[in-house]
């Protein structure tokens, strides 16, 4: 090993044993601390660890290496562990969303308006009465009863859908004369009571007459 000059802090030395240079204060050298490279390779096989200022480290042993390798693999479960607790918490206990796809919704059918009665145009009536509001049918009088339409306002024309609310009680016929006055027969055909209805076309005004039977029929 080369020797230091005296006094000479700021110079270096070069090491003729590794082949380094390093500084003078250094008593030997850092790197292969004086030891011929032969002594080194002794020393790395008997497990010794050198480590001097600035010096090397020797390989690991195969259990330093095995005792590594399970430290991390105890790391690594425990950040596992933490993570599977944490992550519930974190997502403040959230259901996963469902993939499966809903049905879709079903549409529903859509109500068709009734279509409004037509009206006649001729008809110049917005109103109708009945001349009669409610008669009776017996054995003793037995004859059809006509009853007669009186439309509003007076002279105006109209047009008439008559109806009775039970035809096993009374039926009726509808009249309408060369004048273009409107009326209906009505016929006693068994026991009862029954009501006759008179619409004007279009649906705009009506009027109802209240019919009882005491026939045998």
């Amino acid at each position: 090993m080369a020797k230091k000059p005296g006094n000479a802090q700021n110079k270096t030395i070069h090491c003729d044993i590794c082949g380094e240079d390093y500084a003078a204060t250094y008593k030997r050298c850092p790197f292969c601390e004086g030891v011929p490279p032969e002594e080194q390779e002794k020393r790395g096989k008997s497990g010794t660890r050198t480590n001097t200022r600035g010096g090397g480290y020797s390989k690991a042993t195969p259990k330093e290496m095995l005792i590594t390798v399970v430290s991390l693999a105890l790391i690594v479960a425990a950040a596992c562990i933490v993570v599977s607790i944490l992550m519930p918490l974190i997502s403040n206990g959230e259901p996963v969303p469902s993939t499966t796809p809903s049905a879709a919704p079903t549409a529903s059918a859509t109500p068709t308006a009734s279509p409004t009665p037509a009206i006649p145009a001729d008809q110049t009536a917005t109103g109708l009465t009945l001349d009669q509001e409610e008669f009776t049918i017996s054995d003793k009088y037995p004859e059809p009863v006509t009853i007669h339409v009186e439309f509003q306002p007076a002279g105006s024309k109209g047009y008439v859908e008559w109806t009775s609310s039970d035809e096993s009680v009374a039926t009726i016929e509808a009249v309408t004369g060369e004048d273009g006055s409107q009326s209906v027969i009505v016929t006693a055909v068994g026991k009862g009571q029954t009501t006759i209805t008179a619409t004007l076309a279009g649906g705009a005004a009506s009027a109802e007459c209240l019919v009882r039977s005491s026939i045998s029929g």
